[in-house]
This record gives structure tokens, sequence and C-alpha cells, in this order.
């Protein structure tokens, strides 16, 4: 393993402000997220490397891409008013060199209003430790969460989702 230097500055809001890498390599940005990055993935996918990962997003975008709950019951039987649930994304960059420079989408992928649209609003998803499974016939699935997890199709272009398979995956103990 080697190490090619920082790809990806999920506090900065522009190129500019992310600068270059020891190595010289501009470093990309994720100008929805303010930092909390962890449990990154990275797949080759033909000549392309895919880098999944996940940020806090900013407060101002928290209303587009967050999940909220009005209220829920704890585990201690506690009636919690509404709040965000979770304010993590997952982003993709992706290049053509393993060292980069990378291009981070301007838009989360996966968000929890994501999956509050799909699952319904009284899902509290967990948005969050995104894996690639590529299948025998070439296609590629994001498995993420953490409480709940899902599983998600990638179009082939793997920066973008195929809603068709699209579930949570349930009867696993925790």
């Amino acid at each position: 393993w080697t190490d090619h230097g920082v790809i990806l500055d999920v506090e900065a809001d522009n190129a500019e402000e992310a600068g270059v890498n020891e190595n010289g390599i501009q470093i990309a940005y994720s100008p929805w997220s303010y930092g909390h990055a962890w449990a990154p993935s990275i797949e080759k996918v033909g000549n392309m490397y895919y880098f999944y990962y996940v940020a806090a997003v900013k407060p101002e975008y928290q209303d587009k891409y967050c999940a909220w709950i009005d209220e829920y019951t704890d585990d201690n039987e506690n009636t919690v008013e509404a709040h965000y649930v979770d304010d993590k994304a997952i982003g993709v960059a992706y290049a053509s060199n393993p060292q980069g420079p990378y291009t981070a989408l301007d838009e989360p992928l996966l968000y929890g209003k994501l999956i509050q649209d799909k699952f319904g609003n009284d899902e509290i998803p967990s948005v969050i430790d995104p894996s690639i499974f590529i299948d025998v016939d070439g296609s590629a699935y994001l498995t993420f969460g953490n409480w709940f997890p899902y599983i998600v199709k990638l179009n082939d272009d793997m920066i973008s989702l195929d809603e068709s398979v699209f579930k949570k995956i349930s009867g696993i103990p925790m």
C-alpha cells in the first residue's frame, strides 16, 4: 500500500481552499459537507476509481438532505421531540488514477431525506458505512447503514442510483 496523499477535503468550499496535496495533485472538495468524514470505500471499475465517503451535511443543506422526524419514542419509552435524526450523507468522487485528481459530485449520492422519501417518514436512516459489491454479472451495488442496513443498485456510471433495486435489509441480528 502506498500513501498518495489527501484526495478529498470534506470541509473545503472550493478548489482553491482544498489546495494541492504533497504530490502536487489537486485535492477534490465536497461543496455540501463540512467535515466528520469516515469509513470510505474505494472501488476500481474499468479504468476509473470511485471513492465513496461519509460526511456531515452543512447546516444550509440540512433541510434538503437530512432526515427529519416529528417525534419518536426512544429505548427508554421517552418521547423525543422533532429534530434531524441523521446529518450524514454519502458522497462519491471519481478519478482515472488512484492518486487523483478526483472530482466529487456537487450533491450527495445518498442522504437521509432520500431514504425517508423512499421508505416513509417514520424511517430513521443511518446513511454511513458505504461498501461496494460487484456481482458476477458486473452489476454494482452499494450497501450502507448501521442500525438499519440498505442496499441500492448503482447505474453503470457508478455515480448515480438505479432505484429498481433499493431495499432495507431485514432479518440481520444486531
